[in-house]
């Protein structure tokens, strides 16, 4: 009896709710997911918003993490812990026909053996988001965290939510509103008189994908459309462009810090960081998004135009 064993790497995501805890919007697709071993490592309180599990017929685990990550973000989730796998197998008999003596067909049967892998992952919301502490439960002293994992048992107040008088928070969005094909989703909220930190954040955040993300103005458009950069890409400008790589992953790690900034957080790391984000503004996003619009960048002038005929 021959033996064979039966292996793919499709895998079936899933997720378990934990009860009593709110539902949180969406991550960005772009934001961050940390992957830890310990909720311990993560920054507290950390709260367990429920369970990840999918099932594999191999032993992908950094397979599993990257799609457990792209699961976290719809659920709310900044991070992903313990992705950890249980090996199942199981034995059957088939039929099957093989050539015997003579060339004749002959019915054979065959022990095969089907392995999967059930993963778990939990899926965590951090205190970096800026609202992992809870309301009290009614009769006790303790915030509520009914079917949620907290790492620390000492939970700290709410941080005040500064919203309505950042006179930061207005500035920056006055030039995320000089740009305004790239924030037409986010105009009525940014021309608000007491505009939201936050809102102004998330504002920064998909102008930045749209600006300087790997599909964007900088980075696809106009290599592939303007540069023809997939025909000729020995070209001057288009080797320049390779070299530029540089400080768009500067620009993607300014981005990747944007969108882990939650609400309690928004007032005080634009405070902090209004030098960045206006020089981030000046330097890469033109007006427009035209090549004429681009051309009046200081990136481009300093590094573009001298190579461009």
């Amino acid at each position: 009896m021959a033996v064979a064993v039966v292996v793919s790497a499709c895998a079936t995501p899933g997720f378990e709710r934990a009860t009593g805890l709110p539902k949180f919007k969406p991550l960005s697709y772009k934001a961050p997911v940390q992957v830890v071993d310990s909720i311990e490592v993560l920054e507290q309180p950390a709260l367990v918003l429920g369970t990840l599990n999918a099932t594999t017929t191999k032993d992908v685990r950094a397979d599993v993490a990257a799609d457990f990550k792209v699961q976290a973000r719809k659920y709310g989730c900044d991070a992903v812990v313990g992705v950890v796998a249980e090996r199942e197998e199981k034995k059957a008999i088939r039929t099957i026909e093989v050539l015997g003596d003579g060339g004749k067909r002959v019915k054979q049967q065959q022990e095969f053996t089907t392995v999967s892998y059930q993963w778990q992952g939990q899926c965590v919301r951090t205190a970096a988001m800026g609202d992992t502490v809870l309301p009290m439960a009614k009769g006790s002293g303790e915030p509520s965290v009914a079917g949620a994992a907290v790492a620390k048992p000492s939970v700290q107040p709410v941080a005040k939510v500064e919203t309505g008088d950042s006179k930061t928070a207005k500035k920056i969005a006055g030039l995320l509103l000089a740009r305004p094909s790239f924030v037409r989703s986010w105009r009525a909220k940014l021309e608000t008189p007491a505009v939201e930190p936050i809102d102004v954040l998330d504002a920064l955040a998909e102008l930045m994908v749209l600006a300087t993300g790997p599909t964007g103005l900088w980075r696809k458009t106009m290599p592939q459309e303007w540069f023809g950069c997939r025909k000729a890409p020995d070209s001057a400008p288009c080797k320049r462009l390779t070299e530029m790589e540089t400080d768009f992953r500067k620009a993607d790690s300014l981005h990747d810090e944007v969108t882990r900034v939650g609400r309690a957080q928004a007032d005080g790391w634009l405070r902090r960081n209004d030098d960045r984000v206006i020089n981030y503004l000046e330097a890469y996003v033109p007006t427009e998004p035209s090549l004429s619009g681009i051309q009046a960048t200081p990136l481009y002038i300093n590094r573009l135009k001298e190579v461009v005929r």
